[in-house]
């Protein structure tokens, strides 16, 4: 097969937030399988450029792709030069996201709008834009949602869980909607990582309530993306990495 041919093959990826934590782990288990990357990023500029050059030193076929999800329309420039690169799509990961109290005594409209724009509504629009191109090649769309957007109990964060709740249901929906051809599936983190206005005290409390007793990683998130994005008989569903938080 001549590599012309067999890249014409190669599967490619839209991760979105490339260069958060967890981000750059899907992006680097992806890459180490022979996947092409398409990074979408926003304010992270040079931590993505040099994430980027270290993919490529790798092997790996990758591009990076600014846009700010807070305006859902840019989504249309990531899709349109994923397809002009590289002519299809196989998955699509929705991982970016907006992480910011919002206090119901203080509402905010601007800070609402954030979240849901970025939660939400560009992971729906670009959900939207890629389902003929996914369709094509079989593909899914893997979503992150969260713990607290099935138990909302994060005290001063009611935007942020009522996105994740939201996005959720779309979920569910888009799996409907898409089918047979396209799965979408989404994955509820627990703890992964800490804010770092988190103190050691309130760390441990929220440990201890996990059945694990301990926190997860990136590469938990990651690996359950490799598995979502295997050809299972899975649609529609949302997997819990959460050490057993809510049991």
């Amino acid at each position: 097969m001549s590599n012309e041919i067999k890249n014409k093959k190669t599967p490619v990826v839209l991760i979105t937030g490339g260069s958060s934590p967890i981000g750059k782990a899907i992006s680097l288990k992806l890459a180490a399988r022979g996947m092409r990357l398409i990074l979408q990023y926003h304010q992270s500029v040079s931590r993505t450029k040099g994430f980027i050059k270290e993919l490529e030193n790798s092997g790996c076929e990758i591009i990076g792709v600014r846009a700010d999800l807070r305006k859902p329309v840019q989504s249309t420039g990531v899709i349109k030069k994923t397809v002009e690169k590289w002519g299809r799509l196989d998955l699509l990961v929705n991982n970016a996201s907006v992480f910011k109290p919002t206090l119901s005594k203080d509402f905010l409209i601007k800070d609402w709008t954030e979240t849901l724009n970025v939660n939400l509504i560009s992971p729906a629009f670009l959900c939207s834009m890629a389902g003929n191109y996914l369709k094509k090649t079989k593909g899914c769309i893997i979503n992150m949602v969260d713990i607290y957007g099935e138990s909302p109990i994060l005290n001063n964060f009611s935007a942020y869980c009522v996105s994740k709740s939201a996005l959720i249901s779309f979920t569910k929906y888009m799996a409907m909607e898409l089918s047979p051809k396209v799965r979408v599936n989404g994955i509820a983190p627990g703890i992964i990582s800490f804010p770092t206005s988190y103190s050691p005290a309130r760390k441990r409390k929220l440990m201890e309530r996990t059945l694990l007793k301990r926190p997860g990683s990136p590469e938990d998130i990651a690996n359950t993306v490799i598995f979502l994005a295997s050809d299972h008989y899975m649609t529609g569903q949302i997997l819990r990495v959460d050490g057993g938080r809510f049991i």
